[in-house]
């Protein structure tokens, strides 16, 4: 054969289209999902190439809060905040004909344009605010895309709305929690509202598939709103602007003293506990800095590196870095009730982890590379397990567990949880960080690498 380089390349960028298994996968069972979009057919599936890195857009650390600030877990009492296995669900339901749901792109034109996920459409945040549109573009955009009503008194009535499904560009993206906002003011029932919280990032990160023609919103001089492919030269034109408006509304970057890169705007830094001094937790001040690239891997096989559901079991409770960050700051006071694990082995362990964090790896908890007396000591020592006197664990005192490892396809955490409530484990003690140190490290947060091994010699 003349050209068997060439030919063993063509044969492996045809492999995914003609059905053979996939090695990355979304999860053991799930290869690939397809859904609709601008009515063809698109394959949603993770990246195959194992040396992909993500998105350099999506691997920076350290946009300037306000207004690129963390945000929480739940965004509005009653507002279910969802992960890719739900986005993906949702997406397959809409394409499969449920026109009870849809799938929304918060972001303006500009970032849309460098890829969305398929089966979504274009609300601008600053269009459904009425900041970039008026009351009557708002008002169509809520009867004919949402299916909402106007009752006689001119009151929207939403008995027969839409489930809207909103994101944006990640967790520190403000665009969905405004739209969300605006149709909460507006009386849209919260349960019709999901928030996929990781948004562009997080999708960007796992390797699945994106689309750059996307629909969006545009008015006509009569005032009709029709959703059309947005043009290159509105997006070249919106992006001078955004540009603009970005160089003369956003300070300088920090000369050292001060911090422009904050958690929340009320929150510049945490002060923790870590082996007995404190740490000072922030976030990364270069805004050249990008992501660790241990951390910028999209396609990890699957299996192992599977995506993890957002329940993981009933009552555990999933949470993000605001909430790791206010339990560290409660240990740091003295609360010793509370016990934040690292649940992966030693050797990804040194490479950086949370200050205030103990390793207890998934292998030894679980007893697959150490024994039954060395968990017991585990539990009763350092976690406030006690023995009965028939002979049985007691979690009365037991203190409250939260465990992460190193994202969101990582399974350590997922066996030490898991393993917890084969003990027997109160689910409400134990919280489970998700998005782990792929998370904590795209915000560019401060990391350690002493970190405590309480297992050790035991």
């Amino acid at each position: 054969m003349k050209y068997p380089f060439v030919l063993a390349l063509a044969i492996t960028l045809i492999l995914p289209t003609v059905g053979i298994a996939l090695d990355v996968k979304i999860t053991l069972e799930l290869e690939s999902v397809k859904v609709i979009h601008n009515d063809r057919v698109v394959i949603i599936q993770r990246n195959q190439n194992q040396y992909n890195m993500i998105n350099p857009e999506f691997a920076k650390t350290s946009r300037p809060c306000p207004p690129f600030c963390i945000k929480p877990i739940t965004l509005a009492a009653g507002v279910e905040t969802i992960i890719e296995l739900e986005m993906l669900d949702y997406l397959k339901r809409k394409s499969e004909g449920d026109r009870s749901i849809l799938v929304i792109d918060s972001r303006t034109a500009d970032w849309v344009i460098k890829g969305s996920i398929p089966g979504a459409i274009n609300v601008p945040w600053d269009i459904l605010s009425g900041i970039n549109s008026s009351s009557a573009v708002i008002q169509k955009l809520l009867e004919e895309q949402f299916d909402a009503k106007i009752s006689g008194e001119g009151k929207y009535l939403f008995d027969k709305a839409k489930t809207l499904i909103l994101f944006c560009n990640g967790p520190w993206c403000d665009k969905s929690p405004s739209n969300i906002k605006t149709l909460l003011a507006l009386g849209y029932p919260s349960e019709k509202l999901k928030w996929y919280r990781g948004g562009m990032q997080s999708w960007e990160s796992l390797g699945l598939t994106t689309v750059t023609d996307m629909l969006t919103p545009q008015t006509s001089p009569t005032g009709a709103v029709d959703f059309k492919t947005v043009s290159q030269k509105e997006v070249v034109k919106k992006s001078l602007h955004s540009q603009l408006k970005d160089f003369f509304t956003t300070s300088l970057w920090s000369d050292g003293t001060t911090i422009d890169v904050k958690i929340t705007p009320q929150l510049d830094s945490v002060e923790v506990m870590h082996n007995g001094e404190f740490v000072i937790i922030q976030r990364n001040q270069n805004k050249n800095n990008t992501i660790n690239p241990e951390f910028a891997k999209t396609s990890r096989p699957c299996p192992p590196s599977c995506l993890r559901s957002v329940t993981l079991a009933s009552s555990v409770e999933i949470i993000g870095e605001l909430e790791v960050l206010n339990y560290l700051e409660r240990m740091s006071e003295g609360d010793n009730s509370i016990l934040i694990i690292d649940s992966r082995r030693i050797d990804w362990v040194v490479k950086g982890s949370i200050p205030g964090s103990v390793s207890i790896p998934w292998d030894i908890l679980s007893a697959k590379t150490s024994s039954t007396p060395i968990v017991k000591k585990l539990l009763i020592e350092q976690i406030g397990v006690k023995i009965d006197d028939k002979g049985k664990y007691c979690f009365k005192k037991a203190k409250t567990l939260i465990l992460f490892c190193n994202g969101p396809w990582c399974d350590k955490s997922h066996t030490n949880v898991e393993t917890l409530l084969e003990l027997g484990y109160p689910p409400e003690k134990l919280k489970w960080y998700r998005g782990g140190m792929q998370s904590w490290k795209s915000f560019g947060l401060t990391t350690v690498t002493d970190i405590p091994m309480p297992w050790f010699g035991l």
